[in-house]
């Protein structure tokens, strides 16, 4: 019994179509319990000072993730380094542990520039200001364009 190789690459390329839908799904999902999370965040660090205690985010999130999420909950605006500090320190990120804060979080946005944040400009002070980068997965399921053999 012969393979139908043609069929097997349709049926094959179906499936990924159908996984990269799923996880198009999952990945808007995730997004939407961030955004969530954030939003809660936000309410218990204003209830926090009403009430005059402290709020520090429970979560175990690390500064570079903290960082991004201040960057994509805010797409639409441009942080320089000082407001990204005030933004982690608004949702009630502890930032105790950075001895240097500054100097962490300027890490932080130097090792993700150009992946996940791109420089907007300066402010009038001349200092640095960064955007998120809007990502958008590709879920439509249509595989790439088919290459020549030997050019790439």
């Amino acid at each position: 019994m012969a393979l139908n190789y043609r069929e097997l690459f349709d049926t094959v390329v179906k499936e990924i179509a159908e996984k990269r839908r799923q996880l198009g799904d999952c990945l808007l999902r995730a997004e939407q319990l961030e955004d969530e999370i954030t939003g809660l965040q936000q309410t218990a660090a204003g209830l926090a000072k009403t009430l005059r205690e402290e709020y520090v985010a429970e979560d175990a999130l690390g500064l570079t993730e903290a960082v991004r999420r201040v960057f994509r909950q805010n797409d639409n605006r441009g942080f320089t380094a000082l407001e990204v500090r005030d933004e982690l320190k608004n949702l009630g990120y502890d930032l105790a542990d950075y001895g240097n804060h500054m100097a962490s979080i300027h890490s932080v946005i130097n090792r993700i520039d150009s992946r996940d944040i791109s420089r907007a400009g300066n402010r009038g002070d001349g200092k640095p200001v960064f955007k998120w980068i809007r990502k958008v997965p590709d879920v439509s399921g249509a595989p790439p364009p088919p290459t020549e053999v030997g050019k790439r």
